[in-house]
């Protein structure tokens, strides 16, 4: 039978290991939108799709997509190249 203190740590672990997967997903959330609104909305203007728009289009419904390259130079670069500018 686990003692007292292995099942507070398993706890504590569970609860550590959750608010990191939270925070790592909040960080592909924000990753995956690019340079942000203002940068997509240029690309719009100039008649332009964003990469991740123009390989949804090639997809197939539904499909899957790993994107491999997501946290590539991340934290680089004062933040202004989210995935090194490529999506791979």
């Amino acid at each position: 039978m686990p003692s007292v203190e292995q099942i507070s740590s398993a706890k504590e672990s569970r609860t550590r290991l959750r608010h990191l997967t939270e925070d790592l997903q909040r960080l592909e959330a924000k990753l995956r939108r690019g340079g942000g609104p203002d940068k997509i909305e240029r690309q719009h203007q100039q008649g332009k799709l964003t990469a991740r728009e123009r390989i949804e289009l090639l997809l197939d419904k539904d499909a899957y997509m790993r994107e491999i390259g997501l946290l590539v130079a991340y934290d680089e670069y004062k933040g202004s190249a989210p995935s090194a500018g490529v999506v791979t």
